[in-house]
């Protein structure tokens, strides 16, 4: 998860296909609420505090 309004598009394109893409991770901006729903919805997530999901949010996500 990385705070990203202090990156340009070209920053965040930059991180979408350069390291990120070589690593095999795919980078998402998805809304926190999103986030929050997916979350319940998995046994071993279910209680996880997601009270640090405030504010635009981008998610890194690996196989």
């Amino acid at each position: 998860m990385l705070r990203y309004q202090t990156l340009t598009v070209a920053d965040l394109q930059e991180l979408r296909t350069r390291p990120f893409r070589e690593a095999g991770v795919t980078i998402k901006v998805v809304k926190n609420r999103l986030v929050r729903v997916a979350l319940q919805e998995i046994d071993t997530y279910k209680e996880t505090d997601t009270g640090f999901l405030v504010g635009q949010l981008v998610y890194a996500v690996s196989g």
